[in-house]
């Protein structure tokens, strides 16, 4: 905004071009996924590149002299802000997998507003152990505590069996294995962000 009232008429159409091709990459690559049934990674990224392209040049357009149309279109990009401010997960969902309603991810609960999230695999490797994240709730938004907090497993269900908040926290996590009920105790180290996690126990039942 600060910029756009006195830059030139080829910038603000050099932008467009560029937020044009990102969005024919994004259409393109979310077409394909439908034939897939999924949403690939590369089609993450391309919507990341799309939106955040439309937010970046609505600030430069509301100070020019464009037409009021093109106007009114970024302008539901810079909307998107007041979409994060009220929940953030909603935004996240619509650009990464084009879903209003936020899917229920993996989330469990350990005291009070404190949380074991999965990490999302929009950031992970495919393949990859799944890893999880201890998260303080705090209105809309969440405060990571600790990171990449491993159990072997995708996690069924767990149980806390002591946590201190900034000292430890000792987590068992119920999984199946082999049409097997097992489980797995983690202690993780709240003091320091990121910190290694001890497999300490493996009980089965």
């Amino acid at each position: 905004m600060i910029v756009g009232k006195n830059a030139r008429t080829t910038t603000y159409l050099k932008a467009i071009y560029v937020h044009l091709i990102l969005a024919a990459v994004f259409i393109t690559a979310f077409l394909f996924s439908l034939k897939l049934n999924t949403v690939p990674i590369w089609v993450a990224y391309s919507s990341l590149a799309f939106v955040c392209s439309g937010v970046a040049i609505s600030g430069l357009i509301f100070r020019s002299k464009m037409n009021l149309l093109i106007k009114l279109y970024f302008g539901v990009f810079a909307a998107s802000f007041f979409l994060f401010a009220a929940s953030p997960s909603t935004l996240f969902s619509i650009i990464t997998k084009g879903k209003f309603n936020v899917e229920n991810y993996d989330r469990f609960a350990i005291t009070g507003n404190y949380y074991l999230d999965k990490q999302s695999a929009f950031i992970g490797k495919k393949g990859a152990v799944a890893q999880y994240k201890i998260v303080q709730k705090l209105g809309y938004f969440n405060k990571t505590i600790s990171r990449d907090i491993e159990f072997k497993n995708d996690l069924d269900s767990i149980k806390t069996i002591s946590f201190e908040a900034g000292k430890s926290a000792l987590l068992r996590g119920f999984f199946h294995l082999q049409n097997i009920t097992d489980s797995v105790d983690v202690i993780i180290d709240l003091k320091v962000l990121p910190k290694k996690n001890e497999i300490t126990t493996k009980a089965k039942s």
